[in-house]
């Protein structure tokens, strides 16, 4: 059962009439009551440019609700520019309850955008139900959708979801100093080299703040933050994200050749390819940096603690 119910408010059809929130509301507090846990938080989600100020739009779902008075202590209203900032923003309260169990009530029309929100904030260590509401009310004379169908997304909803994820976690504040520690063993004339902190990303999770570079089903970091992270530090260090290639770490010895075919997990990589960032992540486990000034070459390698604690 649901540890957390989100009441997707953002549809233009649904806040477009006084009328019409209190019948989705209606509808989504009697889903709650015969479907989620006693104990739930009930978060309803809304933009704050749909028709009124926020303090307006706080008003109209209050009296909404007012029928029901045994839910009122469990209901936070969440409103932000955006839905991208408003689930970030959801998320956030979630891990700091050890949420991970969740339903969304939203407009039927509304599910595969949801969705692709969903699938790039969160991972695989989120379960997430979906209950689909129809709405009866009458559509606006120059709506050409109904929203009682589940729209597919296309290529150009998709970027602009993906656009507002980047726009919103780029405007996210550093946590701490992002600093590159630096090798003298390692000519720095030939190669742009170094090993992170934990300090200057946006990961918000206790044991992944803050410059977490990897994100995995099993850990509530999600790719966009990663990928927020990691564009953060190619800035800084001055690389191509889009080159960037980290190993794929299985406590093993298998080694990528860049050029030869890739291997579904290595421990290591090496190239002698320019324009081309390798890295290795290290938490328990030691990062290891290699250079061959003759060749060129460089590699990274993961040297896990499962080998270490053979080897003690």
């Amino acid at each position: 059962m649901a540890e957390a119910v989100l009441i997707d408010m953002f549809s233009e059809e649904v806040t477009s009439h006084h009328y019409c929130i209190k019948q989705f509301l209606d509808a989504a507090m009697n889903i709650v009551l015969k479907k989620s846990d006693a104990t739930s938080s009930i978060y309803i989600m809304y933009c704050q440019t749909f028709g009124c100020d926020n303090n307006d739009a706080r008003g109209l779902f209050l009296h909404a609700i007012r029928s029901f008075q045994g839910l009122k202590k469990r209901i936070e209203l969440i409103s932000t520019a955006g839905v991208a900032a408003t689930l970030y923003n959801v998320k956030q309260k979630l891990d700091e309850s050890n949420i991970s169990r969740v339903q969304i009530i939203l407009p039927k029309s509304r599910t595969c955008l949801m969705k692709a929100f969903i699938d790039r904030l969160f991972t695989q260590v989120y379960t997430f139900e979906y209950v689909l509401l129809e709405l009866n009310y009458a559509q606006p004379e120059n709506s050409s959708q109904s929203s009682n169908v589940e729209q597919a997304i296309t290529e150009k909803q998709l970027e602009l979801v993906e656009c507002d994820i980047q726009i919103f976690l780029g405007t996210l504040p550093a946590r701490g100093e992002l600093t590159i520690l630096k090798s003298p063993l390692i000519p720095e004339s030939l190669f742009n080299h170094g090993f992170t902190t934990r300090c200057g990303g946006v990961s918000c999770i206790p044991e992944l703040s803050s410059l977490n570079l990897y994100s995995s089903n099993i850990r509530k970091d999600s790719p966009a933050v990663v990928a927020e992270n990691l564009r953060r530090l190619s800035v800084a260090v001055g690389f191509s994200s889009k080159s960037f290639y980290l190993v794929k770490a299985a406590h093993a010895s298998d080694v990528w050749i860049m050029g030869q075919k890739e291997p579904d997990s290595y421990d290591g990589i090496v190239t002698n390819q320019k324009g081309v960032t390798v890295a290795a992540p290290g938490a328990d486990c030691i990062p290891l940096l290699f250079s061959d000034p003759v060749k060129k070459a460089y590699g990274a390698a993961h040297s896990g603690n499962k080998v270490r604690h053979m080897i003690s």
